[in-house]
């Protein structure tokens, strides 16, 4: 993803089901929360920009990351 990016927020639930359909979704959102800690991935909170949904997923970070791990 180059230029402009549209910043897309998923529900680290919902992305867990997509990433792992075979693993229970907590387990996912564990791993997708732990990399937001390791700094890998972030987690965007949108409940302080006045929306009502909280640790939704940024994909778009997700997407740097790829990228960056694909060069090094």
């Amino acid at each position: 993803m180059t230029g402009t990016t549209a910043r897309l927020g998923v529900d680290a639930y919902v992305l867990a089901a997509f990433l792992w359909p075979d693993e229970q979704p907590e387990v996912g959102a564990a791993r997708i929360r732990q990399w937001a800690q390791r700094g890998h991935v972030e987690v965007v909170d949108y409940a302080r920009a006045g929306r009502t949904r909280r640790a939704l997923f940024d994909p778009a970070a997700v997407a740097r990351h790829a990228a960056q791990n694909r060069t090094a």
